[in-house]
C-alpha cells in the first residue's frame, strides 16, 4: 500500500482559520451596522434641512407677491408706448406697416378702430372691417372718453382662440388703437424673475449644489447649480410623490465631477394649497468621508485583533498539530513497514500515536499475507494477456481490409456528389453535340433553369424553338460554324433564354470538339452557365456610372455628354445652375435623412418638368444642373426659369409645410457665354451666387460685369490673406462714455486695414464667406487683450468689447482662443466683453447658447450687439445671457427725436426690468445725448462723444 501521497490528516486550517474569520465577520458586522445606523441619521437630517428650506422657500412666495404688480405696470406702459408709436406713424398706416411695427415692437396683435368701432387696419387681414359689439372691451372704452385704457386681466380672443391682454389708445379724431400681447411673453416675465431671484439666495450655502423649483403642472421654473455637470434628478414618480404632500429622499452619484449628492424633493406650499415642487441636492462627499473613515478603523481593529489570534493559535495548538502531522507522513508500508510513532514524555497526542502504533502492528501482519496473493495473480493474468493479443492481431488484419475497401467506395461517392453539387451551386451544366446525328444532350439543369422540360429527342430544335430569343438563335449559329469552319478555337457565347415565367435570363455556352482515337472530331463537348445575375450587376454598375444614386437623376457626366453635342452640332439654348436656398441650415435643423428626402422631392418635381428641350442632372450637394435646348433668345429661357421656380416652390411647400424652401437659379446662354462647358458652368455659376447675393428665390442671367464683382471679391480675399500673413490689421477704439457723467467707461475695438481705406463693411462679408474670420478674430482677441494689460501696467483697468462673428462662435476652438489669451496676459476677464448680433441663434441656438454661458463663467460680460436691426426679438433677451443691448444707430435715428422718444424710452423701461444694461450707438448730436440722458441710457456711444482712434 502506497501512502506517500496521502491526505494530511489534521486540517491545520480549518482549525486555524475558521475561528479567525468568525471574529473577522463579527467585527466587520458591527461596524457595517453602525455606518448604516449613521447613514440613517445623515439621511433624515438632510431631509430636515431640506424641509426647512422648502418652508423659507414657500414664505419667499408669499412675501414677493408685491413684485408681481411692478411687472404688470411695465406690461401696461408697453401697451400703451407701443399705441403711441402706431399714432405717430398715422399717415402711412397699412396691414403691412402694422405688421412691421408689431414685430419690431414685439406684440402679438395691432387694430386700428374707426371711433364708430370698425376695424379699418389690422395685423390680421381677417379682422379688417369687423365691428365691436355692445359687451365687448372695446366697446366700453369707445364709449367711456378715456384716453388710454389697459384691460385688467387675460382674456382668449374670439378669433385667434388665444390668450391675451389687451390695451387702448385714442387718436385725436376720436378713432383708437387696440394692442394685444400674448399670454406667453407676460407669463415668462412673472415667472421666470420671482422664483429664478429666490432660488439664487442658495448659492451661498456651499453645501448645496443645485436647486430646481417646479410649479404645480411640473413646469421647471428656475434653477441654480454650482456645479454645472450635476443631474437635476427624475420629473417622473418623484415629483409626483412630492404633489401628493409626500417628502422624498434620493442619492445621486455624478461620475464626471465625482460627487455624492442627498437630493431632498418637497412639496411647497402656499398656506394649505401646493403651489410646487422644491428639489435641492446637498453634497454628501464630507459626510460619507467621515463614515468612510470609521469604517476603516473598524477593519484596522478587527485585523489586530486576528493577528493576536493567530499568535495564540501558533503557540498553543498548531506547532503541536503540524509535529503530529509529520510523524504520521513517515509512514510508509512499502518501504518502511516496521516505523512506528515516536511517544515523548509529556506528550499532549501520547494516547493517539499508541492506537495509531497498535493499528501498524496489525496492518504489517495482513500486508504480508496480500503480497504473496498478489504474486500468483500476477503471473495468471500475464498468460492471459498473451493469448488476446493473438487473437487481437488477426482481427485487426481482417477489419484493414474491410476499411480499404469502404474507403474506395466512399471516395467514388463523394466524388460524385462534389460533381452535382459544383454543377448546382453554380447553376450550371453540361452538354454534348454529336455531329454525325445532330443530335443534342443536356443535362437536367437546363429544366430546372427555364422552369420546364426540354430535354428529349428533339432538344435541339425546342431549345431553338422555345427558349432562345431570335437574335441569339443567329449569333450561336454563327459561333458554330465558325468552329467548325476553324475560324475559332472554340464555342464561347452568351445568349438570352426566356423561361416559364417569361423572364429574360443569360446563359454563357461555351465547348469544343472531342477527337476520337484516329483523330477525328465526332462530338462536342462543352458547359453552360447562368449569369443573369452577373449582366444585373453591369447594368447596375453602369446605372451609377451615369445616374445619381440617390435622386437617380442623370450626373454631370451624362451632362457633359449632352451638353457637349450641342455645343459639337452648333446649336443654341441655356445651361442652368439650380441652388436651393439655406439647404445647410435645413441639414442642421432637421438632419440628412431629412435632407436627402428633400433631395428627393426636387428631383420628382424635375421628372414632371422633364421633356425633349428641357433635362435635369444631379451636379452634387443641393445643386443640379438644367439643360435648356433649342431657345434662341432670352425671353424663352427666362419662361422655363420661372415655370422651374414656380412648380419647385409649389410642389416643395405641400411637402415641406415645415419650411420656407426656395431656390436660386444662375444661367449662362450658348453660344452668347462661352463654347466650352467649362466657361458655361463657371458662368452659370457666377450668377447664381449673384442671384442669392440679390435676395435669393430668383433667377440671373450672366453678364460680364458679375466678372467684375466675382473679380473685387477675389482682390479683397487676396488683400486678407496678405493681411494675416504680414500684420497687415490694425485694431481703433471708440470710447463708450457714461450716460450721467460723460466719462469713459469702455471701449469698442474696431478693426481696420493697415495702407487700406478699404470700408469694413467690404471686407468682413468676405472674410466670413471666406472663413478667413476664424484666424482675424484669434488676432483680434490678442491684440484686444495686450491692450487691456498695456492699460492695467499704467495703473487703468479699461474693458474693451470685441465683436465676435457666428462662424467664430461655431469653431470648437473660440472658447480655448479667448481663455488661453487671458491666461497668457495675466488680465481679469471681467475687463473683455463680447459683442454678439442675434444671427447667430438661427443657424444653431443650442450651441451658440452653451459658447456663451462658457464665456460667461469665465467672467466675460456678454452684450448684444445693433438692436433694431433685423428681427429684434425680445424673446432672445429672456434665455440669451446678456448683460447689455446696443442700440443700434438706425432704431436712434428714426425714433430718438425732441417731439416723441416714447418707443426709446420703453425699450429702456423693458431693458432695465430685465437688468440689462442699455447703450446708444451712433449719436452724433448733443439733443440726442440729452434726451437719452434725461430717459435714464446707462451709455452713450458715438461721433459726439468721441471718434475711434488707435490708441489710448
Amino acid at each position: 500500500m502506497d501512502l506517500k501521497n496521502k491526505t494530511k490528516i489534521i486540517n491545520l486550517k480549518s482549525l486555524t482559520i475558521i475561528p479567525i474569520l468568525i471574529v473577522f465577520v463579527s467585527l466587520a458586522t458591527l461596524g457595517a451596522v453602525t455606518y448604516k445606523v449613521g447613514r440613517t441619521l445623515v439621511l433624515n437630517n438632510t431631509k430636515d434641512f431640506g424641509t426647512r428650506i422648502a418652508n423659507e422657500f414657500s414664505n419667499q412666495i408669499e412675501n414677493n407677491s408685491a413684485s408681481m404688480d411692478v411687472i404688470d405696470s411695465i406690461i401696461e406702459d408697453k401697451i400703451i408706448v407701443v399705441g403711441k408709436a402706431v399714432i405717430l406713424s398715422e399717415k402711412n398706416i397699412n396691414n403691412e406697416r402694422l405688421r412691421e411695427l408689431a414685430s419690431k415692437l414685439n406684440v402679438f396683435e395691432i387694430n386700428l378702430f374707426s371711433r364708430e368701432g370698425e376695424i379699418l387696419n389690422s395685423t390680421i387681414d381677417e379682422y379688417v372691417g369687423a365691428k365691436v359689439f355692445e359687451g365687448h372691451p372695446a366697446y366700453f372704452f369707445m364709449n367711456s372718453g378715456f384716453d388710454a385704457w389697459v384691460e385688467k386681466d387675460i382674456r382668449k380672443d374670439t378669433e385667434s382662440f388665444r390668450f391675451l391682454r389687451y390695451g387702448y389708445v385714442r387718436r385725436n379724431d376720436g378713432s383708437f388703437i387696440q394692442v394685444g400681447i400674448l399670454s406667453e411673453q407676460i407669463y415668462q416675465l412673472k415667472e421666470k424673475f420671482q422664483y429664478q431671484n429666490q432660488l439664487n439666495r442658495l448659492k451661498n450655502d456651499k453645501n448645496i449644489i443645485y436647486a430646481v423649483y417646479y410649479d404645480k403642472n411640473l413646469n421647471e421654473m428656475a434653477r441654480i447649480s454650482n456645479q454645472i455637470h450635476v443631474n437635476y434628478g427624475n420629473k417622473d414618480n418623484v415629483l409626483i410623490n412630492a404633489l401628493n404632500r409626500r417628502i422624498s429622499t434620493i442619492e445621486i452619484y455624478d461620475p464626471e465631477i465625482k460627487i455624492r449628492v442627498m437630493q431632498v424633493t418637497v412639496p411647497v406650499k402656499k398656506g394649505d394649497t401646493i403651489q410646487g415642487v422644491l428639489t435641492i441636492g446637498i453634497s454628501m462627499n464630507e459626510i460619507y468621508k467621515k463614515l468612510s473613515d470609521y469604517f476603516l478603523i473598524t477593519i484596522i481593529l478587527d485585523l489586530i485583533l486576528c493577528f493576536i489570534i493567530i499568535y495564540i493559535l501558533a503557540q498553543k495548538i498548531k506547532n503541536p498539530l503540524e509535529n503530529l502531522s509529520d510523524d504520521i507522513e513517515k509512514i510508509d508500508l512499502e518501504e518502511n513497514i516496521e516505523y512506528r510513532l515516536p511517544i515523548q514524555k509529556n506528550d499532549d497526542f501520547s494516547g493517539l500515536k499508541s492506537v495509531i502504533n497498535n493499528i501498524l502492528n496489525k496492518i504489517s501482519a495482513s500486508f504480508s499475507e496480500i503480497k504473496e496473493s498478489k504474486e500468483e495473480l500476477t503471473a495468471a493474468n500475464e498468460e492471459l494477456i498473451s493469448t488476446i493479443e493473438q487473437l487481437t492481431a488477426a482481427e485487426e488484419e481482417l477489419r484493414a481490409q474491410y476499411d480499404e475497401i469502404q474507403n474506395y467506395t466512399q471516395k467514388l461517392e463523394e466524388l460524385q456528389q462534389k460533381y452535382d453539387l459544383a454543377i448546382k451551386a453554380s447553376n450550371s451544366g453540361v452538354w454534348e453535340f454529336d455531329l454525325t446525328s445532330k443530335k443534342l444532350h443536356i443535362s437536367e439543369n437546363i429544366d430546372e433553369i427555364v422552369g420546364f422540360k426540354i430535354r428529349g429527342e428533339n432538344t435541339l430544335k425546342k431549345l431553338f424553338d422555345m427558349v432562345i430569343e431570335p437574335e441569339d438563335k443567329k449569333i450561336l449559329i454563327q459561333d458554330y460554324y465558325k468552329y467548325v469552319q476553324k475560324k475559332d478555337d472554340k464555342i464561347h457565347t452568351q445568349i438570352r433564354i426566356i423561361d416559364k415565367s417569361g423572364n429574360i435570363r443569360w446563359l454563357l455556352v461555351t465547348g469544343k470538339a472531342i477527337e476520337s482515337i484516329d483523330g477525328k472530331s465526332t462530338k462536342l463537348f462543352g458547359i453552360f452557365f447562368e449569369t443573369t445575375l452577373l449582366k444585373q450587376k453591369e447594368q447596375e454598375i453602369e446605372k451609377l456610372a451615369y445616374y445619381d444614386h440617390l435622386t437617380e437623376l442623370p450626373n454631370r457626366a451624362v451632362f457633359v455628354e449632352e451638353l457637349s453635342h450641342e455645343l459639337n452640332n452648333k446649336k443654341s439654348g441655356a445651361v442652368m445652375l439650380f441652388d436651393i436656398d439655406n439647404f445647410k441650415n435645413i441639414n442642421d435643423i432637421m438632419g440628412h435623412i431629412y435632407g436627402d428626402k428633400l433631395l428627393k422631392h426636387v428631383a420628382e418635381v424635375f421628372n414632371t418638368l422633364t421633356d425633349k428641350n428641357i433635362k435635369f442632372y444631379r451636379f452634387g450637394g443641393d445643386e443640379f444642373l438644367i439643360l435648356i435646348k433649342n431657345a434662341d433668345d432670352e425671353s424663352t429661357i427666362e419662361k422655363y426659369a420661372k415655370k422651374i421656380l414656380n412648380t419647385f416652390k409649389q410642389e416643395i411647400s405641400e411637402k415641406s409645410p415645415e419650411f420656407n424652401i426656395t431656390a436660386s437659379i444662375g444661367i449662362s446662354v450658348f453660344p452668347k457665354d462661352g463654347f466650352t462647358i467649362e466657361d458655361l458652368l463657371m458662368k452659370a455659376d457666377t450668377a447664381m451666387y449673384r442671384a442669392k447675393f440679390m435676395g435669393k428665390n430668383t433667377f440671373i442671367f450672366f453678364h460680364d460685369e458679375m466678372t467684375v464683382k466675382l473679380r473685387e471679391n477675389i482682390e479683397i480675399e487676396n488683400q486678407l490673406v496678405k493681411a494675416i500673413n504680414q500684420d497687415g490689421f490694425a485694431l481703433y477704439y471708440q470710447p463708450v462714455v457714461d450716460a450721467k457723467t460723460k466719462n469713459i467707461v469702455s471701449y469698442e475695438a474696431l478693426l481696420r486695414l493697415k495702407d487700406s481705406n478699404l470700408s469694413p463693411a467690404k471686407f468682413i462679408p468676405i472674410a466670413e464667406e471666406t472663413n478667413l474670420i476664424i484666424p482675424i478674430g484669434k488676432w483680434v482677441i490678442e491684440e484686444a487683450v495686450k491692450q487691456i494689460k498695456r492699460c492695467a501696467n499704467l495703473g487703468k483697468e479699461i474693458p474693451i468689447a470685441i465683436n465676435v462673428s457666428p462662424k467664430q462662435l461655431k469653431d470648437s476652438m473660440f472658447v480655448f482662443t479667448v481663455q488661453k489669451a487671458i491666461e497668457e496676459y495675466q488680465i481679469d476677464p471681467r475687463l473683455i466683453e463680447i459683442e454678439i448680433t442675434e444671427n447667430i441663434m438661427i443657424e444653431n441656438k443650442a450651441e451658440a447658447l452653451n459658447v456663451l454661458n462658457e464665456l460667461r463663467k469665465l467672467g466675460i460680460t456678454i452684450a448684444l450687439d445693433d438692436f433694431g436691426v433685423g428681427y429684434s426679438s425680445l424673446n432672445y433677451l429672456t434665455y440669451l445671457p446678456i448683460n447689455k443691448v446696443k442700440l443700434d444707430k438706425s432704431l436712434n435715428d428714426k425714433f430718438l427725436n425732441a417731439n416723441d422718444s416714447k418707443v426709446i424710452e420703453g425699450l429702456i423701461m423693458l431693458f432695465k426690468s430685465l437688468k440689462v444694461k442699455v447703450v446708444a450707438e451712433g449719436i452724433e448730436t448733443e439733443e440726442q445725448y440729452n434726451i437719452l440722458k434725461h430717459i435714464g441710457c446707462d451709455y452713450i456711444q458715438g461721433f459726439y462723444v468721441g471718434r475711434p482712434r488707435a490708441d489710448f
